[in-house]
């Protein structure tokens, strides 16, 4: 009976607002607002729409409260809006929630330009739902300390501080080696990393609506390091270099120096011509183990488990060094079959490639110059840059030309000490 006649007074005491509501949002084509009835659009437990481009998520509303403006920053009035999503800390999923307002404004708002509104009234509809939970797919597979090839967008943050508790975010691109690792960084960046509210058990499983709600973003440290070159190398010395590495992350390894806790490095030298393979092998390695690989200055190593070094002067190593060193590998310039690999590898990335027009015998022709990998590279580029000066697709001709170029000058190279003579 109280129920029944709350309804009622309702009904009689917001009967214009509802009619409004039910014309302007409900019935019409292009949904529009006012600011005073955002109450009636926003209902905690619905799914809402949050940002925009690529940071547009969606979250589940948990309130929406009034707020008046003033006080000591004279701050706008505004709908003050508290929202759930789904995250991962580094070690749980869960949720966390987020803070939004929407500022007092006069007249009518189309829904869809709020900075929060319901899924619903997405223009995208089913479509944009599907990739919402394609996304946060993505996202939970990346859960945990990864180690990743990444190129696209990023937001850098700053170590300046704006205000006590704020580091502004830089927009970027990035190409290369990341280490995602939200843990890490929610200690090194306490108060830009994702704090949940309420933990998802271990055994709980993570739902469509899980997915829905998954955050847009995750955390991690750029190495600043990119990888191009494929390899081959011997395969019982890739079993060497594989083993000892795995050996090294693992806690049980009793193998010990005569000295405690002396000697549980592991050193590698990879020596060899410019270009035919060595860094790429340490990538690959370290892609296989998990950790992260940087090229770095002695100087900004504060703790050293593995260190891969590569040179192409292995004569000028001093003796006592060498005889630190676990494992010496040597790498050969590369045979013709692993150059015609890298031939049609860069090839295949320009614009206007096809198979029929880079014959074995044609890539074989090439083999006048013995190129190692970043001159193969180099070449292509090059070739592939004349081909669109001239406004045609890149044949043999324009490569030809560049590896003509490279020839005549190895000839002035290698003459160079008996002219200086």
């Amino acid at each position: 009976m109280h129920i029944l006649l709350a309804v009622t007074f309702v009904g009689k005491e917001f009967r214009q607002d509802l009619q409004r509501h039910e014309a302007r949002v409900v019935s019409s084509e292009e949904p529009s607002i006012e600011y005073r009835e955002l109450w009636m659009l926003l209902k905690p437990g619905e799914l809402v729409v949050t940002g925009s481009g690529p940071t547009e998520s969606i979250h589940k509303l948990i309130r929406a409260d009034y707020i008046e403006g003033g006080g000591i920053f004279g701050d706008p009035a505004n709908l003050g809006i508290v929202t759930r999503a789904f995250s991962h800390d580094g070690k749980s999923f869960g949720y966390f929630r987020e803070n939004f307002q929407i500022n007092e404004y006069r007249g009518t708002r189309e829904i869809i330009e709020l900075p929060v509104y319901p899924l619903k009234y997405h223009t995208a509809g089913h479509t944009q739902r599907e990739r919402f939970i394609a996304r946060g797919k993505k996202f939970c597979t990346l859960a945990g300390i990864q180690y990743r090839s990444y190129s696209g967008k990023a937001y850098a943050v700053k170590h300046e501080r704006v205000a006590r508790f704020i580091r502004p975010f830089l927009a970027g691109f990035i190409s290369g080696r990341i280490m995602l690792d939200n843990l890490s960084f929610k200690k090194h960046m306490a108060h830009e990393g994702i704090t949940l509210s309420i933990m998802k058990g271990e055994t709980d499983p993570i739902t469509e609506e899980d997915y829905l709600m998954s955050y847009h973003r995750v955390a991690g440290f750029s190495l600043s390091e990119k990888r191009w070159v494929p390899s081959s190398y011997p395969r019982n010395q890739v079993r060497l270099v594989r083993a000892l590495a795995k050996q090294q992350t693992q806690s049980n390894d009793q193998f010990d120096d005569l000295i405690t806790n002396k000697g549980k490095g592991c050193m590698f030298l990879l020596h060899g011509p410019p270009r035919v393979g060595k860094t790429a092998t340490v990538e690959s390695i370290a892609d296989e183990i998990k950790r992260p690989f940087s090229s770095s200055a002695f100087g900004n190593i504060s703790a050293v488990i593995i260190m891969f070094l590569t040179t192409n002067r292995v004569d000028a190593i001093d003796p006592a060094f060498r005889s630190r060193i676990h494992l010496m590998l040597s790498y050969r310039p590369l045979q013709k079959e692993a150059q015609m690999q890298l031939w049609r590898l860069f090839l295949k990335r320009t614009s206007s490639y096809s198979e029929a027009d880079w014959t074995e015998e044609t890539l074989a022709s090439f083999a006048q110059v013995d190129p190692n990998g970043r001159q193969i590279k180099n070449a292509v580029r090059t070739a592939h840059s004349l081909a669109l000066s001239d406004g045609k697709k890149l044949s043999a001709e324009e490569v030809q030309v560049v590896l003509d170029t490279i020839v005549e000058f190895e000839e002035d190279f290698s003459n160079l000490p008996q002219r200086l003579g």
